[in-house]
């Protein structure tokens, strides 16, 4: 008897979730609006481009960074044509 196994692959793009402020706690959503968002409008960035998760763009060490003025490097998400991250400096202190 000959078996013929049949392997099927799925292919799938991957799921480029967006960042949704309304699962996050009372002092992690002030501490976004206060502290990252105007820095995100002033740059032209909008929520939706962020490529990192809450949990790494309100780390304790980033937010000392900005409070003290510092930059800080923030990961984008590729566009369509480009999957690769972005990588983009973020300066606090320049107006």
């Amino acid at each position: 008897m000959n078996e013929h196994i049949i392997e099927s692959q799925i292919h799938t793009k991957p799921y480029k979730m967006t960042l949704q402020p309304q699962l996050l706690k009372k002092d992690q959503l002030n501490s976004l609006n206060k502290n990252i968002m105007p820095l995100l409008k002033r740059q032209g960035i909008e929520l939706k481009d962020v490529g990192e998760s809450f949990k790494t763009l309100l780390s304790p060490l980033r937010m000392e960074r900005i409070k003290e003025n510092r930059p800080f490097y923030l990961i984008l998400k590729g566009s369509s044509h480009s999957k690769k991250p972005v990588t983009v400096l973020i300066n606090p202190a320049s107006k």
